[in-house]
């Protein structure tokens, strides 16, 4: 194999893996947002600590 297909799988394995990175970390920030909402909301009225802001 030539170098440029090598280095052409390397950057498509590259891309693959960055945009499985990325899904994962917005699928994490919108659950911190949705609990994080939900704390903000339902804290107070269980009694619990409100959050600062």
């Amino acid at each position: 194999m030539s170098t440029s297909i090598i280095i052409g799988l390397v950057v498509l394995v590259c891309l693959v893996l960055l945009f499985k990175v990325m899904g994962f970390l917005l699928r994490l920030a919108v659950v911190l947002l949705v609990l994080g909402a939900g704390y903000w909301y339902l804290g107070p009225q269980f009694g619990l600590p409100s959050l600062p802001f």
